[in-house]
């Protein structure tokens, strides 16, 4: 019974992988342990009804966003700490933003992205620090050691044509967004920045990237809609290697499209 109503909600939620997860044991005991083939074949039904909603019907995700505490007039459990939200599905960050406010109606907005001087870090006043962060395209960022001093570690990042093989299948990209944006604990915020003078004709020959990478303590989704950031992570990304990765995400794009639209 309680699996039953855990997989009712979670259909609710349109969380179909983990309802499968759950209709997975109850298939096997019904199988295997108990040989109650009504119901295992109320439960194959169940299943396939899911999923068909994974690959037909279209799903929001929620997004992410990076919040920072600054100042000393914030309590000790949020002074000087980052943390991971999960927003609501469809929120924009002016949305999410307005919902903090809410909560620290003293609290000044900083309007940059890059770590405050201590006049601000010091302060006996509170500041909000929040942008909007994606999934990491880098999740093994996860595995690495203990940062150095502050929690932040610096990296070169890979170079392009450098990812492990792909298996021979590809994956839907119906169920890799859907990977993309749960079971994750690396995000990420890219910021451009140039490396030496502009170059006529060619703005982007020494346009760069720095990729921000921060990994938290829990996974998402939890029960919780924050968790702490225990490790930064800062890449510099090349101009070859933005190219490279502004060509895979438009063919990810076309690849979903044609899926939606033209299913073979």
């Amino acid at each position: 019974r309680l699996y039953n109503l855990a997989i009712g909600h979670l259909d609710t939620g349109k969380n179909w992988e983990e309802a499968l997860t759950l209709l997975a044991q109850l298939r096997k005991l019904y199988e295997d342990v108990v040989y109650d083939y009504a119901k295992l074949a109320d439960v194959l039904v169940r299943e396939a009804a899911l999923f068909r909603n994974i690959v037909q019907k279209d799903r929001f995700f929620a997004e992410y966003f990076r919040v920072a505490y600054y100042g000393k007039g914030f309590d000790s459990n949020l002074q000087g700490k980052e943390f991971i939200y999960r927003g609501f599905e469809l929120e924009r960050l002016a949305d999410f933003v307005q919902r903090i406010q809410v909560k620290f109606p003293n609290a000044k907005l900083l309007t940059y992205t890059e770590t405050p001087p201590a006049e601000i870090m010091l302060s006996n006043e509170q500041y909000l620090q929040a942008y909007a962060v994606k999934p990491s395209s880098m999740p093994h960022l996860a595995n690495v050691g203990e940062a150095d001093g502050a929690g932040v570690a610096k990296q070169e990042a890979p170079q392009a044509g450098n990812a492990a093989t792909a298996p021979a299948a590809p994956v839907p990209r119906i169920i890799e967004k859907y990977r993309q944006y749960n079971n994750v604990r690396v995000f990420q915020y890219d910021k451009p920045f140039r490396k030496g003078p502009k170059t006529a004709g060619d703005e982007f020959k020494n346009l760069w990237i720095l990729s921000r990478h921060f990994v938290t303590e829990d996974l998402f989704p939890t029960i919780h809609r924050r968790s702490e950031i225990k490790l930064r992570i800062e890449l510099e990304m090349a101009p070859l290697d933005i190219a490279l990765n502004a060509i895979e995400s438009k063919n990810s794009e076309l690849q979903e499209i044609t899926a939606r639209y033209n299913p073979a």
